[in-house]
């Protein structure tokens, strides 16, 4: 079994197995909830997946702890009886313990792919960059694109210049639109980037 991942090597070469800052699931999904910065998420990603390694090389040691007794135990059955015939009776062979399986090794990027759902309210509420701003890309959003074409249809060119008041991921932007020009290259961008999140 290849431990290397776990050594910690001194200056005199002795290996030593010292556990590093890790997160727990719960603390990841804290984060996520409360919508911290993405650096923040994905620090939270990686030391999520250090403590799981972690908590498997726990696990497995206390397996092979276990398997050792079992084995013993299995080599040398106690005698526990009598048969009528004056024969020992032995006590039954331990079941042999299940190995831990040691989760995969993750990149933060691919963590994230594998458990999509944990990330889609992050996702939408972190969204991408439009129009040089980082807007979410949630119904409250489109709803105030839909507004804004609804009084277009209602005033024309006499709505613009305007401002849309954008939901971020940490309050509300405005953002410039001279003129309907404007205003389609910048739903056309949203609903593009939000109909590729919903895919």
């Amino acid at each position: 079994m290849d431990l290397s991942y776990f050594e910690t090597v001194n200056d005199d070469g002795d290996i030593s197995y010292i556990r590093p800052e890790t997160k727990s699931r719960d603390a990841l999904e804290r984060v996520i909830s409360l919508n911290k910065p993405l650096s923040v998420v994905d620090k939270f990603v990686a030391l999520y997946l250090t403590g799981a390694q972690w908590d498997w090389l726990k696990a497995y040691q206390s397996y092979l702890v276990e398997l050792e007794a079992v084995n013993a135990h299995n080599a040398n059955l106690p005698v526990i009886d009598e048969d009528e015939e004056g024969n020992d009776v032995l006590a039954e062979p331990k079941a042999i313990p299940v190995e831990p399986v040691r989760p995969e090794l993750l990149t933060v990027e691919e963590f994230k792919s594998n458990n999509a759902e944990l990330f889609n309210s992050y996702n939408k509420k972190h969204g991408c960059v439009i129009a040089g701003q980082r807007i979410s890309l949630n119904k409250d959003n489109a709803d105030g694109l839909v507004s804004i074409k609804t009084a277009y249809d209602l005033t024309g060119k006499a709505l613009f210049p305007t401002n849309f008041i954008a939901d971020t991921q940490s309050g509300t932007v405005n953002i410039p639109l001279n003129d309907y020009d404007e205003y389609v290259d910048f739903a056309m961008s949203f609903l593009i980037a939000r109909g590729e999140f919903f895919k």
